[in-house]
């Protein structure tokens, strides 16, 4: 009996077979050329103490921090207006900020423009061709010359199979937090500096008011050497060291008054603007708060913007090593499109223009393996790169407050040694000259100790200015200073910042 030839009752059944032979021959090859990588699982440090960043618990013990929670807005507690003002000048008009808070809102599109990489991308296409073709081409008794009128919905999907685009969504999330973590750092960075300067300013200003008190007492002690001198009562080498002192401390004045106006000129850059009276004339240098509390110091650390900016880096070099190992399997996409194209105008949007089209694809760099291999070792070793960068920028966060914190203290427990060396020096200073006016002692004595009791009263304001600045370092060593923003207050920002920079029409 004769076999009859069976036929499938599925058209195209064959083709697919084919298909579906081709797809499990590329997933087999991709499967067996990535088992020659050794996938690393990488993950965000979550323990410092697990990442080789391990302190004695009695590290900080012995400067007598405070374990109650740290203040954010540190600069309140001088009470001072003025201070108050410039902080917050600086926090608006500031342009590194401005430079931050639009790269911050730059890296927020980016990552919501990764998140609708998810879904299919939808496209609207319409065209006009007018063509002609060659006579050695077009049929016989057909127009050569036609228009040709297009109109399509496009659609292109990226399936997320190895997770390239979950992947990519995760690295642009990560980079967002980077410039989040940039914004935080430079509010930290302005706010310190503003409050650094200013202080300053008004030691500055305290050394100026020092000197000219000197000035003119050592311009009377010139006055009266020289009168002696006419008289037969002094010497010329004393007017000369007198002219000299006067002559020294005109140039110390001078020096004092270029660093006073170097110093308000930074301060009006950091505030982004010069319209501000700074008028610190006769302002006394404030006292630090007696308590500095620190709270948990491994948060407190943890919270910093560097470190946050750190953690992002590494959560950013995963993502893209991630992505980097998926280029090891196919990728398959699905595009298509559907709409109306047609030569006479007159027929386009009827059912004879329809037209459609469905493309799966897929694409795979299955020849080019050793590219991608080196390109998987290169994310890997900026992966490992990125760990040991947060590892040391928070060994660096625990030296530089711990280094301040010393500082502060021994800075402290010297001004109490200054202070009776002024008081000394003064005393010194107003017997020798009550034993130069009876002619006890000769001019010389009484300049060594005019000579002293400036260098003491300097280094006594000097001190005050150092205490001040290391107060100052300490908060910023601790991170505080930004913990006010807000999503809503950046947008504002941002918002104001476009005002200010857009051209008026």
């Amino acid at each position: 009996m004769k076999k009859t030839k069976q036929h499938s009752l599925v058209p195209g059944a064959t083709l697919y077979k084919k298909k579906t032979m081709y797809f499990s021959l590329l997933a087999t090859l991709s499967i067996l050329a990535s088992c020659s990588i050794q996938k690393r699982a990488y993950d965000v440090p979550q323990n410092m103490e697990q990442n080789n960043v391990k302190l004695s618990s009695t590290s900080f013990d012995s400067l007598g921090m405070a374990t109650a929670e740290p203040i954010s807005e540190w600069w309140q507690n001088f009470n001072d207006p003025k201070l108050d003002t410039l902080i917050s000048m600086a926090q608006r008009n500031n342009r590194n900020i401005w430079v931050a808070v639009a790269n911050y809102n730059a890296a927020k599109a980016i990552y919501r423009n990764r998140r609708i990489d998810r879904f299919p991308e939808l496209n609207v296409n319409g065209g006009y061709t007018r063509t002609r073709l060659g006579e050695n081409i077009f049929v016989p008794g057909f127009n050569p010359t036609y228009s040709q009128y297009d109109a399509f919905f496009s659609s292109s999907w990226e399936l997320d199979f190895f997770g390239r685009t979950s992947n990519r969504a995760k690295g642009a999330l990560a980079n967002q937090q980077l410039s989040l973590a940039e914004v935080n750092q430079t509010y930290l960075v302005i706010t310190s500096e503003v409050a650094r300067t200013y202080f300053n300013l008004l030691g500055l200003e305290n050394r100026i008011q020092l000197t000219k008190k000197n000035l003119k007492e050592r311009e009377q002690a010139y006055e009266l050497t020289t009168r002696l001198s006419e008289s037969g009562l002094g010497t010329d080498l004393d007017v000369s060291r007198a002219s000299a002192q006067v002559e020294q401390t005109k140039s110390l004045l001078l020096l004092l008054a270029s660093e006073k106006e170097m110093a308000e000129n930074y301060l009006y850059t950091l505030i982004g603007s010069t319209d501000f009276e700074l008028d610190v004339d006769l302002m006394k240098l404030p006292n630090v708060p007696e308590a500095v509390p620190t709270g948990d110091l491994y948060t407190l650390i943890r919270n910093r913007p560097d470190v946050l900016a750190a953690e992002s880096n590494v959560k950013l070099r995963i993502a893209n090593y991630n992505i980097a190992v998926a280029d090891l399997y196919p990728s398959i996409s699905i595009n298509g499109n559907v709409g109306f194209s047609a030569i006479d105008p007159a027929n386009f949007g009827s059912n004879p223009s329809f037209a459609w089209a469905f493309m799966p694809k897929l694409t795979w760099a299955g020849l080019n393996l050793g590219r991608v291999k080196q390109k998987i070792k290169s994310e890997d070793a900026l992966t490992l790169a990125a760990l040991a960068q947060y590892e040391q920028t928070v060994l660096y966060a625990f030296e530089e407050l711990k280094n301040n914190w010393v500082l502060m203290g021994n800075e402290m427990a010297r001004q109490e040694s200054l202070k009776n060396v002024f008081e000394q020096s003064n005393k010194a200073a107003v017997l020798a000259k009550q034993r130069y006016n009876a002619g006890i002692d000769d001019f010389f004595d009484y300049l060594l100790a005019n000579e002293s009791l400036l260098s003491a009263e300097n280094e006594l304001v000097q001190n005050q200015q150092n205490v001040l600045a290391y107060y100052v370092n300490l908060y910023k060593a601790m991170g505080m200073g930004w913990q006010g923003l807000s999503e809503e207050s950046l947008d504002d920002q941002f918002e104001q910042i476009k005002t200010n920079l857009e051209p008026s029409n």
